[in-house]
């Protein structure tokens, strides 16, 4: 979908906005992905989204690749690298009363062991993991904003190869410390 400029915030770059495709279904964005291997030995992949922001005439970009790794000894991996440019801040800065960067890049890593077979499981079900990420706008912007960096150490329990509950204890420079609870379902 589109993005309306006006319900745009430099604070959280092209993240608000996308609601647009309501009342302009004619201007498209598109979305290109691929993925090759398994996700639970091997994948790698990439996406590539085009993302009209009406109203200031021009449009954001977003790259990421990706790559999991799984190892029969129960280490696993997974990493993740994104970069995002808008066409013509000026336009958008002026509509919006407010500095957009450019640019923004991100990165994340998990590493993880499977300890099930430490606990008597016989199949893959409990893997502690340690996670770092960073997100930066190539030009700094208020510090209360986007950008910064977390870590997160945390434990992934699979109530069945699909289903899995989550808890992790967190800390960014940005949000401060804070403890997540979640459910996931593995594709």
């Amino acid at each position: 979908a589109p993005i309306n400029a006006q319900k745009m915030i430099s604070s959280s770059w092209i993240l608000e906005g996308t609601d647009y495709y309501r009342s302009n279904p004619k201007n498209p964005g598109f979305l290109a992905r691929f993925d090759k291997g398994d996700i639970n030995t091997f994948l790698f992949g990439g996406s590539y989204v085009y993302i009209p922001i009406v109203g200031a005439q021009t449009n954001a970009q977003l790259l990421e690749i990706h790559a999991s790794k799984k190892i029969p000894n129960g280490l696993e991996f997974t990493t993740l690298l994104s970069k995002g440019w808008i066409g013509d801040t000026a336009s958008l800065n002026q509509l919006t009363n407010s500095t957009f960067n450019k640019t923004v890049q991100g990165a994340y890593a998990t590493l993880g062991y499977d300890v099930s077979n430490m606990v008597g499981f016989s199949q893959r079900k409990v893997v502690p993991f340690w996670h770092i990420e960073y997100a930066k706008p190539t030009s700094a912007i208020l510090s209360d904003t986007l950008g910064g960096t977390a870590n997160s150490v945390g434990l992934d329990w699979f109530f069945t190869p699909k289903l899995v509950a989550k808890i992790e204890y967190r800390n960014s420079n940005i949000e401060g410390e804070r403890i997540g609870f979640g459910f996931g379902f593995v594709y």
